[in-house]
């Protein structure tokens, strides 16, 4: 009679499903810098991606053990099967990058067009196309809605048909919209102001709905920046509608975002263990105010300001929309041209003057005879809206004018942060003007001075710091300079 030691356990037919489903489905597993576990698997021999502990892998799964095996898996089952999967996931030796919507692989653009058959918009220097299973991974998400497959014969023209721009804005919108196509940021932000019934937030939602259409197309402010970056996740074009108030945390939240971000936060249900969230996003903001003051963030956005709708001009929500859907591929083929133009011009362009967000100045520039655009054309109305922008956020302040006024008397003033403090607080007290909002320290003054230095030089006006004698003693140099 053989030792007990010795017999080796039986296998149920369970066991062996189990084993087999893990054993074919483990080649398709990565996870993403983020540590989240994600598969490829196949369906109607299309690829598509899921998060491995997520309700439609789950949904799956019992299908296909269901299909395959002719076997109804518990919820246990599911359960060992999941965590077995996400632990072969996250210990795959390289972390891969899962794409939302636009990507660049091999000098080809892939545009996820997001319908069920898996089809992209490929797009090299000399052409696009439809391409199905294309040989990048891109989201299956809720919150992700189809493309319509481009055609050619559109023209920049046609977004005036659903638009209350003028010919300036034109040629900044559809810069904007060429920079939401480029595979790699920076991606400047998309402010629109007006008062209610200048077309706003039609404006807004239809831009995103040109590029990224999904679920929840205008969006409340985020409350803060972890916020906005799960929103981040789940959309290429972010657009958050009738801001009244950004925070301060907020507004250097979006100037990472449109240059890339990596956000740090606890994982959920642990103390110590940390996740982090990478993204960079276009941005589309709509406010009747000027809301967003800060320099910084002004740097990095486009500016349109829209004027009221004539009554006799307004035209019904469904008329609108109607026509939108008409031109939508036109308009969505012109952009692929002009895409496919960058692509090839791009290492040729040189611009005289590089503006902050330089190389999506340069992908613009790149494409601007597809656009219909003479060379130059973008270049000079993008730093024209900067400029103006700018202008706009010192214009007003208290400390503005009171160096303006500093200055009248003498070309160049130099003095410690608490001297000029001290001038200011005088000349709000002398033209009545309150004192609230002022900054209550020197070094206060100092980083807000800091901040408005792109603002103060349009209106004239450079702010230096600098350090004298052997004690190093910190002064400020402020002279006028042409605006």
């Amino acid at each position: 009679m053989r030792s007990p030691t010795m017999i080796k356990p039986i296998k149920t037919v369970i066991t062996t499903i189990l084993e087999a489903i893990f054993t074919i489905l483990s080649s398709g597993l990565f996870h993403t810098p983020d540590d989240t576990a994600y598969i490829d698997v196949y369906r109607y021999q299309l690829r598509q991606t899921y998060p491995v502990n997520s309700a439609k892998f789950k949904q799956w799964l019992k299908a296909y053990a269901r299909d395959k095996y002719n076997k109804f898996l518990t919820p246990k089952e599911v359960n060992l099967l999941i965590e077995q999967l996400e632990t072969e996931a996250l210990f795959k030796p390289k972390a891969e990058i899962y794409h939302n919507r636009v990507i660049q692989y091999k000098g080809t653009i892939y545009i996820n067009v997001g319908d069920d058959k898996g089809n992209a918009i490929a797009i090299n220097k000399q052409n696009w196309y439809i391409i199905n299973n294309p040989p990048v991974r891109f989201k299956t998400s809720q919150f992700i809605e189809p493309l319509p497959f481009p055609v050619r014969g559109g023209k920049i023209e046609d977004l005036l048909e659903f638009t209350n721009l003028n010919p300036e804005q034109l040629i900044l919108v559809a810069g904007w919209l060429l920079g939401t196509l480029s595979p790699n940021p920076p991606y400047p932000l998309l402010i629109i102001t007006g008062e209610q019934g200048s077309g706003k937030s039609s404006l807004a939602k239809m831009l995103k709905q040109l590029i990224d259409p999904g679920k929840g197309v205008l969006r409340s402010q985020p409350k803060d920046e972890r916020s906005l970056m799960v929103a981040a996740m789940n959309a290429w074009v972010l657009c958050f509608d009738n801001l009244s108030k950004l925070s301060q945390s907020l507004s250097d939240g979006l100037c990472r975002l449109s240059t890339g971000n990596s956000y740090v936060d606890r994982k959920l249900y642990s103390d110590r263990e940390q996740t982090v969230i990478e993204a960079a996003r276009p941005v589309i903001i709509t406010s009747i105010a000027d809301t967003i003051t800060n320099g910084d963030l002004l740097d990095r956005s486009i500016c349109i300001h829209l004027d009221p709708i004539h009554p006799q001009q307004r035209r019904s929500e469904t008329e609108i929309n109607l026509r939108f859907e008409q031109l939508k591929p036109r308009i969505l083929g012109l952009f692929c041209t002009a895409v496919s133009q960058a692509l090839a011009n791009r290492e040729r362009v040189n611009l005289e003057e590089s503006p902050r967000m330089a190389d999506f100045a340069e992908w613009v520039t790149a494409a601007e005879p597809a656009l219909g655009f003479e060379s130059g054309t973008f270049l000079q109305a993008y730093q024209t809206n900067r400029e103006q922008s700018q202008r706009l956020t010192v214009e007003d302040s208290i400390e503005t004018l009171a160096i303006q006024s500093l200055l009248e008397r003498e070309s160049c003033w130099q003095g410690t942060a608490t001297e000029l403090l001290k001038f200011i607080e005088g000349y709000a007290e002398e033209h009545e003007y309150s004192t609230h909002d002022l900054p209550k320290a020197a070094n206060k003054l100092s980083q807000k001075l800091r901040k408005i230095n792109p603002g103060l030089r349009a209106v004239g006006v450079e702010v230096n710091f600098e350090r004298q004698g052997k004690s190093g003693i910190r002064v400020i140099k402020i002279e006028k300079i042409a605006p």
